[in-house]
Parts: C-alpha cells; sequence; structure tokens
C-alpha cells in the first residue's frame, strides 16, 4: 500500500504544480517574456509530465478499484488533468482575455467539482448510471478535455516561442 501512497502523492504533487505553472502564464500573460522561459523544451516537458501523470492515474485505478472514496483529493485529478491536457496539446490563436475567462471558467467549474464530490457520487449511485468510481474518472477526463479545448487551448502566440 505504501506504493499507492507515494503514487497518489505524486500525481497530486505534479498535476498541482503543473496548473500552478500554466495558471500564472495565463494571468501574467503581459509579462510573460520577463518572468517565465516558455520555450518548445519546456513545452514538451510538461507533455511528458502529463503522459506520465496519465499513466500513474490508469495503475492507480486500476489497482484500487472502487476503495477511493468521495473525500479523496485523488477524484478530481481526471478533470484537471483533462483541460490540462487540452491546453498544453491543442493550439489555437486566441487573445489573452479569452484565455484568462476560459480559465477562472474551468476553475470555477473544478472548485464547485472538489466541493460537491459526495453528492455527485451520491446521486450517480442513485441512478445506477456508474457502478465504480472508474467510470466517473472516465467521464472527468473526457469532460474536462472537451471543455478545455472550448475554453482554454493553448495560445498559439505563447507557445510557440
Amino acid at each position: 500500500m505504501k506504493f499507492f501512497n507515494i503514487l497518489e502523492y505524486f500525481l497530486l504533487i505534479s498535476t498541482s504544480i503543473l496548473l500552478l505553472y500554466n495558471f500564472v502564464a495565463t494571468v501574467l500573460f503581459p509579462l510573460k517574456k520577463e518572468l517565465f522561459t516558455t520555450t518548445r523544451s519546456l513545452k514538451k516537458i510538461q507533455q511528458v509530465v502529463l503522459i506520465m501523470i496519465l499513466i500513474g492515474m490508469i495503475v492507480y485505478l486500476f489497482y484500487t478499484k472502487n476503495t477511493i472514496t468521495a473525500q479523496s483529493s485523488m477524484i478530481i485529478i481526471p478533470w484537471i488533468w483533462g483541460f490540462l491536457a487540452s491546453h498544453l496539446f491543442s493550439v489555437q490563436n486566441r487573445n489573452w482575455f479569452i484565455e484568462l475567462l476560459g480559465l477562472s471558467i474551468l476553475s470555477a467549474i473544478t472548485i464547485v467539482l472538489f466541493f460537491k464530490q459526495q453528492d455527485i457520487n451520491e446521486l450517480f449511485a442513485q441512478k445506477s448510471i456508474f457502478q465504480t468510481s472508474s467510470y466517473l474518472y472516465i467521464v472527468y477526463a473526457g469532460l474536462g478535455l472537451l471543455l478545455g479545448r472550448l475554453l482554454w487551448p493553448g495560445n498559439e502566440n505563447t507557445t510557440n516561442n
């Protein structure tokens, strides 16, 4: 069980660091050239870390099955992974304000999902839509990818330096 504790901490910390870096880079866009070194190699490193997080999530969900509770902070990781992946892997030409607005909407949805997790799990359990929490994780990752693609894609001007 110690391996899964280490894996859980890796997933939480690495996702938080990626989210924090991309959040700060989006919010401080006018100062980006002075504060951040946004190069292709840094973007590739972030993409590799996202792939490692995906593999870690799959291993974690495969071996823990239904032991993840609604109070666990792991339940929100697929959602965050989804919109981070869409931000780092898709590129559109958008201005800074639209990118900031999309990030704000995604952050608000994340906060609601985090605090209403137990209610969401109970709703799906009553309706017998999802038998295990792993299906809910797949739905979260898919919705994160879709909404992240619509609301917070990477900006062509900032990712191709």
